[in-house]
């Protein structure tokens, strides 16, 4: 499903830039604003902003920005909250269910190669936190025994880099669609579809 995903959007970007029509947009010389919906199959859901067309004067650097992601297994933090109080390894016939979180948080360049095509350098760090759902049968710890505990995972956090291609697709002088697609050791692949203005 990836693999074909990431095929149609391809085909979308470069039969797009093949066959748009050419509009002397502003933005691609002047400093604009970027803000984009990613989703990343292996990371989640997230937003992007950012300050682009950086290096005005030369033009090349076209693209600075931050991302985030986050994904969730679906455990939910239902409850009172323990973290802190309840260990890892305590009342473990209590637990109902785990899993983890993981909230991405990337940095991203862009170098111009085309007048519609951007490469991206992307750099950042994932922070992952272990989620234990539990239930207390006598309510001692909650009036509904529902509670959870949080725990710190480094052994899953890190930071990590990748590569993305940038579509640059004015709409308007001042306005310009910002496809983009990125693969990173922190995300995965991820795709982006966000809205260049000044």
């Amino acid at each position: 499903m990836r693999k074909i995903s990431c095929l149609f959007l391809g085909l979308f970007l470069f039969t797009t830039t093949m066959n748009a029509q050419e509009v002397d947009s502003e933005l691609l010389e002047a400093a604009y604003w970027d803000i984009g919906i990613e989703y990343g199959f292996d990371a989640g859901l997230g937003g992007n902003i950012g300050y682009t067309n950086l290096g005005v004067d030369t033009g090349r650097f076209s693209h600075g920005s931050i991302s985030f992601l986050y994904k969730d297994d679906g455990i939910d933090r239902w409850g009172k909250d323990y973290t802190g109080t309840i260990g890892y390894n305590q009342f473990p016939e209590e637990i109902v269910d785990e899993g983890y979180s993981y909230l991405t948080g990337s940095l991203l360049l862009g170098l111009k190669i085309a007048k519609e095509i951007h490469l991206l350098g992307v750099a950042g760090y994932k922070k992952a936190t272990f989620i234990q759902k539990r239930f207390n049968e006598s309510t001692i710890l909650s009036p509904d025994g529902k509670y959870y505990s949080e725990f710190s995972d480094t052994d899953k956090d890190g930071i990590g880099a990748g590569l993305g291609v940038k579509f640059f697709l004015p709409l308007s002088n001042n306005v310009a669609l910002t496809p983009t697609v990125q693969a990173t050791t922190l995300k995965g692949i991820s795709l982006s579809v966000g809205l260049a203005f000044n």
